[in-house]
C-alpha cells in the first residue's frame, strides 16, 4: 500500500495538483502510504502541507535551475541548453533516488525526470513495477534553427514519447488545446492518456472583500493587483520592475499593488518603498490572493492560469520569452477567457496599465475544474487494482 510520488521541481502547479490527488487517494483508500521525493521550490510547499517527505529529498537538485540559469530578463536563451541541464540534473538526482525505490511497489511521477528518464543512464532501472505520470504536455518546443539545437531536442522529445510509454498509467491533466495544434500529436495523446482536464482544489469559499478585509485590513485603495511568478525565480526582472514602479503603477490605477514571492527568491532582497506596494513571501495561501484580487498578473505558467480561470478573476499573462509553453498558454487563455498578454519586450508602465484595464473589463465564464482530482485518484486505484 505504499505509493511513492516524484514531483517535479520546475515551478508550484505539479505539487498543488499532487496534493489535490493524493487527498483523494487517501480518501477512497484510507490504507495508502504515500511519501514524496522532491526538490525545492516544490520540497517547502509539501512539507508545509504536512506530507512525509523522503530525507534524500534535501539532497536533490532543483531542476528549477536549469530554467533559471538559461533565463535573462524575461527571455530563454536556448531552450536546448535547458534540456541539456534538466537531463543532468535529472541524472544526479537519480542516484540518490534510485536506492529508495525498491521499497516501492507504485510510482507516481508528475513529470519527474529523476525516474521518467531513467532508463537513458541506467540500463536497468529498479522501478516499481506499476509506474503512472501526470503531465500537462507532451512535446518540447523551440524556435531555434540552429541545426545542433533542433538535433538535441528531436532526441529530447523521443525521449519523452518512450518515457511516457514506460508507464502503465498516463494522464493528461488539461485539455487538449494545451497542446501545440499538431492533428498527430493530439490524436496520439488521446489514444495513450487519460485526459481529465486541469486540476483545481481547495478553491476559496469566501467571497472577494470577505478575503481583502483579511488580507489587506488597512489598504483603502479602489483596487486589488497582484502580482505573482510562480515557484522559479525567473520572474525575478518582473519583481523587480513592479517594486521600482509600484507608486506610478498604484496611482495610475488607484490600485493596492501585491506581490507573490515563490519559495525561490528572497523577500529580504525586495524593499516595498510605497505603502500601496505589499511584497508577500512564499505562501501556501496563494488562491486566498488570486481571489481577492481584481486582475492577477502573472507568468504564463498553465497551473497558474487554471487556478485564475476557475476563480473567475481577470488576469494578464507575461509570458517568459522563447517559452514555448508559455506563449501557448497565453495566447490559448486570451482567446478562451480573455485574458491579457504583454510581452516582456514591450513591458513599461502605460503598456501594463492598459493591459489590466482591459482585463478588468473582460467578464467571462469561469473554468469548471470539480470533480478532475477525484477522477485521478479513482483511475491510480483502479490501475493499481485497490
Amino acid at each position: 500500500m505504499k505509493i511513492l510520488y516524484g514531483i517535479s521541481s520546475v515551478g508550484l502547479g505539479h505539487a498543488r495538483r499532487s496534493i489535490a490527488i493524493a487527498k483523494k487517494i487517501r480518501s477512497l483508500n484510507p490504507c495508502v502510504q504515500i511519501d514524496w521525493a522532491c526538490a525545492e521550490p516544490v520540497l517547502s510547499f509539501i512539507r508545509g502541507s504536512g506530507e512525509h517527505v523522503l530525507e534524500i529529498s534535501s539532497k536533490l537538485e532543483s531542476v528549477s535551475s536549469a530554467m533559471e540559469s538559461g533565463t535573462f530578463e524575461g527571455r530563454i536563451q536556448d531552450m536546448s541548453k535547458v534540456a541539456r541541464f534538466s537531463a543532468k540534473l535529472g541524472k544526479q538526482n537519480y542516484g540518490f533516488i534510485k536506492p529508495h525505490l525498491e521499497e516501492y511497489r507504485s510510482l507516481i511521477q508528475d513529470e519527474f525526470v529523476e525516474t521518467l528518464f531513467s532508463f537513458i543512464w541506467d540500463h536497468s532501472p529498479a522501478l516499481p513495477k506499476w509506474r503512472a505520470v501526470i503531465t500537462d504536455y507532451a512535446r518540447l518546443e523551440s524556435k531555434s534553427r540552429n541545426p545542433i539545437n533542433l538535433l538535441i531536442m528531436a532526441y529530447a522529445n523521443r525521449s519523452l514519447k518512450k518515457a511516457f510509454m514506460n508507464q502503465g498509467l498516463r494522464i493528461f491533466a488539461d485539455d487538449l488545446e494545451a497542446l501545440p495544434r499538431s492533428a498527430s500529436l493530439r490524436n496520439w495523446v488521446k489514444k495513450n492518456f487519460h485526459i481529465i482536464g486541469p486540476i483545481v482544489d481547495d478553491i476559496p469559499v469566501h467571497s472577494k472583500q470577505d478575503l481583502r478585509k483579511e488580507l489587506f485590513p488597512s489598504n483603502n485603495c479602489e483596487r486589488l493587483v497582484v502580482f505573482t511568478i510562480g515557484g522559479t525565480s525567473a520572474g525575478r526582472h518582473l519583481v523587480q520592475f513592479v517594486t521600482r514602479n509600484a507608486h506610478e503603477i498604484s496611482e495610475s490605477l488607484d490600485a493596492h499593488l501585491a506581490v507573490l514571492l515563490g519559495p525561490r527568491l528572497d523577500s529580504s532582497s525586495f524593499a516595498a518603498e510605497s505603502q500601496s506596494l505589499s511584497i508577500i513571501p512564499f505562501t501556501m495561501d496563494s488562491l486566498k490572493y488570486f481571489k481577492a484580487a481584481d486582475c492577477v498578473v502573472t507568468q504564463a505558467g498553465a497551473s497558474t492560469l487554471n487556478e485564475v480561470a476557475a476563480l473567475g478573476t481577470s488576469c494578464v499573462c507575461i509570458p517568459i520569452s522563447n517559452h514555448w509553453e508559455q506563449r501557448h498558454n497565453s495566447d490559448r487563455f486570451a482567446r478562451q477567457y480573455g485574458f491579457g498578454v504583454l510581452d516582456y519586450s514591450s513591458l513599461s508602465k502605460e503598456e501594463l496599465k492598459r493591459a489590466i484595464e482591459r482585463a478588468i473589463s473582460h467578464k467571462y465564464e469561469q473554468l469548471d475544474a470539480s470533480g478532475t482530482s477525484a477522477l485521478a485518484a479513482k483511475l491510480v486505484l483502479e490501475s493499481m487494482d485497490l
